[in-house]
């Protein structure tokens, strides 16, 4: 009877080897996949989203880096050997605006400031990348506070490399204030707008993301108009 077992057993696995064989062996172009063909829809040297004709364009120069779409490395940034509390940041602020009723939104307690000429070229870098990754202003999908808020995290990522002994951010902020007054190609306009202030050696400078403009805030026509601050 165990002999019996034994064979039924071994026929089995035997058939299942012969099987497996067989399929192996099956000629797959009898099944030929039908794929139909289609044009492609992503422009492969340009970030505009769904291309209807999948043409090329040419790669543009600066921060193209060959034909990949990578980004440059933004200048190395150079800080200031100066620490400011949120207190300090605040009063300072205060005193240039010299308003009452400021909004000031801290996220942290110790900020940087940075090299004015290192902002310059920050600045420099930032304009090219809009104009070559096609950043552009989109009603609501894409205003003046996309502008401001993806500005400001490019540039506050830039102290990730530096070695700091205590916990400190980068003086930069997005700023609330009513444009009555034309500034860097934007206003004036009835509603509100969205910009950027960064902490230099030279000052607190006011930054328009969506053109490169910059000034003092002193020197910022809407100054007076301005409703409040966040800093990262």
């Amino acid at each position: 009877m165990k002999t019996l077992r034994v064979f039924f057993w071994v026929g089995l696995v035997l058939l299942g080897v012969v099987l497996v064989g067989n399929a192996a062996d099956t000629d797959q172009s009898a099944y030929p996949v039908q794929v139909a063909e289609q044009e492609p829809r992503w422009d492969t040297a340009d970030l505009g989203g769904p291309s209807a004709t999948g043409s090329q364009k040419p790669i543009e120069p600066g921060i193209w880096d060959k034909q990949y779409r990578v980004w440059k490395r933004t200048p190395r940034v150079e800080i200031v050997n100066t620490n400011y509390s949120r207190d300090q940041v605040g009063n300072a602020v205060v005193d240039i605006i010299d308003k009452e009723g400021l909004k000031f939104y801290f996220q942290d307690y110790t900020y940087i400031p940075v090299r004015f000429e290192w902002l310059e070229q920050y600045v420099l870098w930032w304009k090219e990348a809009m104009a070559n990754f096609g950043i552009a202003y989109a009603n609501d999908a894409f205003d003046c506070e996309n502008f401001a808020r993806l500005f400001k995290a490019m540039l506050d990522v830039q102290i990730i490399p530096i070695e700091l002994k205590e916990s400190k951010s980068l003086a930069s902020a997005t700023v609330l204030v009513y444009p009555k007054n034309e500034f860097g190609g934007v206003g004036p306009e009835s509603g509100t707008h969205v910009l950027n202030l960064v902490g230099t050696d030279r000052g607190w400078i006011i930054v328009e993301p969506q053109t490169g403009a910059m000034t003092e805030l002193s020197r910022y026509p809407n100054l007076k108009h301005i409703i409040g601050l966040a800093f990262g």
